[in-house]
């Protein structure tokens, strides 16, 4: 497969994915969003730069999150935080560290989630 097709395979799963975690959705579409953002990491993983990687695994924690499992949600979204560059622009820090927050809130550590929205403010004052 051409990395122009691993690419375009991992837009189109990521989106999928995007789709159904902002619909109410079947159990089927909960497994459906579940195959494609993991679809979707799998490419980036193949073809994608620092960004699409840190992205992808935001992604799947952010699913994960969704369908309420929490401790292996938080795994993806502090490896996401993780991958954050300094060269990454302040809103790509702070949606990071949201989706480390979203993480703790799936695993019902409600202090550690307000901990890291704040983490996540503070980094978009950095922009203003």
């Amino acid at each position: 497969m051409e990395p122009l097709e691993h690419r375009s395979i991992a837009v189109q799963t990521y989106n999928r994915a995007q789709d159904l975690w902002y619909a109410t959705r079947t159990a089927e579409e909960d497994l459906e969003m579940l195959t494609a953002v993991f679809t979707s990491r799998h490419h980036w993983a193949l073809v994608g730069g620092p960004t699409q990687k840190a992205t992808s695994d935001w992604a799947v924690g952010r699913v994960l999150s969704v369908l309420g499992a929490g401790e292996l949600a938080l795994r993806f979204a502090l490896r996401a935080a993780e991958q954050v560059e300094a060269d990454f622009p302040a809103w790509r820090k702070a949606s990071a560290l949201e989706g480390v927050a979203r993480a703790y809130a799936a695993c019902g550590d409600i202090d550690r989630a307000r901990e890291y929205v704040t983490r996540a403010k503070a980094e978009l004052s950095h922009e203003l």
